[in-house]
């Protein structure tokens, strides 16, 4: 199973319920995580043992059938064969979806039979600005959205509405240290996160007058 580390947001319980960032998120991106030890049952398909994953705890996902919280669903089966490459893979959680990347590796010297496995979060915000970002799905930021640390925090994009595009929006937060609780951030226009290099953001702000309008 994949397991991350909750972090703050704001949303119901499940959709907005993870950021997928925070220490957990940095380590990983360091490789700062151990391996575990994984082998295939001796019984495999004819087309080659295929692998999956979900994710863990604390992540769960309310049954109707049975009434009850019960672990995620399965992703679709994958070959681990393909060494030295990237493939895409969807985890789901309860209302929520995460893009995650394999990345295939083989081992050098005595472990030159040992493949190494590796899951990344496909899309990722780091927030490098020095006041704190919040982040949600364009069109979809009633259902949840993630409060992105300033100076460096990080936090997975996840998918929470299905019938809107895989976009997003952000915008700024109050920063009580800059005298900004007077001021009403707007939503930035979606954002595509497929482009690669630089975009343009513009996001607006307008201060509050004394009556509170």
């Amino acid at each position: 199973s994949v397991t991350s580390s909750p972090e703050r947001v704001k949303g119901r319980r499940g959709a907005g319920a993870w950021t997928g960032g925070g220490k957990a998120l940095k380590d990983a991106l360091a490789g700062e995580v151990l391996p575990v030890p994984f082998s295939f049952h001796w019984k495999t398909d004819v087309a080659g043992p295929k692998a999956t994953v979900r994710l863990g705890a604390p992540f769960r996902q309310f049954s109707s059938r049975l009434g009850h919280e019960v672990p995620c669903d399965w992703c679709r089966p994958f070959s681990a064969d393909g060494v030295g490459s990237s493939s895409p893979i969807e985890v789901a959680g309860e209302g929520f979806k995460v893009d995650l990347v394999l990345q295939v590796d083989k081992e050098e010297g005595p472990l030159f039979q040992t493949k190494t496995l590796t899951f990344l979060p496909r899309y990722v915000l780091c927030n490098r600005l020095d006041v704190p970002i919040e982040l949600g799905q364009a069109g979809a930021e009633a259902a949840g959205t993630a409060v992105v640390e300033k100076d460096g925090g990080m936090a997975v994009v996840r998918w929470l509405d299905e019938s809107k595009d895989r976009r997003v929006r952000l915008r700024l937060l109050p920063d009580e240290n800059r005298n900004h609780e007077d001021w009403d951030w707007e939503w930035s226009g979606a954002l595509s996160v497929e482009t690669v290099g630089y975009t343009p953001v513009k996001v607006w702000a307008a201060r509050r007058r004394a009556d509170g309008s």
